[in-house]
């Protein structure tokens, strides 16, 4: 073979239109075969109201927008199960609330005495201030719950509700 002969040209046109040929596949294919579905399944969940996929198939973030939901653990708990069974490589999810200004404040006051119940473990106490707390400030509704992975907790007033979920494993 004479390799003076050979069109280097064309060799690495090819080669540059087969790699741009293999990233639109996998492009395709992790829209259509990965990131579809889980799309799907979650837009059916009634606690849901938005979603919003990032990253790549190594790296994905989950970014849920919830409705007002009576039961934040449980609807978070079911949320995670569905993400991981339909994507185990979902390294980061991300729930999103309708706060306004009077719940971050109220938050603001509580968020010491929650972090310290999820280094410590006296929860107890935790739980005597949110609910004090909640009521002077006069909340339509507020929770709070502890299960073996986080905190949750949530306060409604008007329309508009704070999610926050505090990981326990930040010890």
């Amino acid at each position: 073979m004479d390799w003076r002969s050979l069109k280097w040209q064309l060799l690495v046109a090819s080669f540059v239109c087969g790699l741009i040929a293999l990233v639109a596949v996998h492009y395709l294919w992790q829209r259509t075969a990965v990131e579809r579905p889980l799309l799907q399944l979650l837009e059916q969940d009634p606690d849901v109201q938005d979603v919003t996929l990032t990253g790549d198939r190594r790296a994905l973030h989950v970014e849920v927008t919830l409705r007002s939901t009576p039961r934040l653990a449980s609807t978070v708990r079911r949320l995670d199960t569905l993400i991981k069974e339909t994507h185990p490589h979902a390294i980061r999810v991300i729930y999103k609330d309708h706060s306004n200004e009077l719940l971050e404040d109220v938050f603001h006051d509580m968020h010491f005495a929650i972090y310290q119940a999820a280094r410590s473990g006296n929860y107890r106490d935790m739980a005597n201030l949110v609910h004090t707390l909640a009521r002077s400030a006069n909340l339509s509704d507020y929770r709070v719950e502890v299960d073996a992975t986080a905190i949750y907790l949530q306060l409604h007033t008007e329309g508009a509700y704070l999610y926050r979920i505090i990981p326990l494993n930040a010890r």
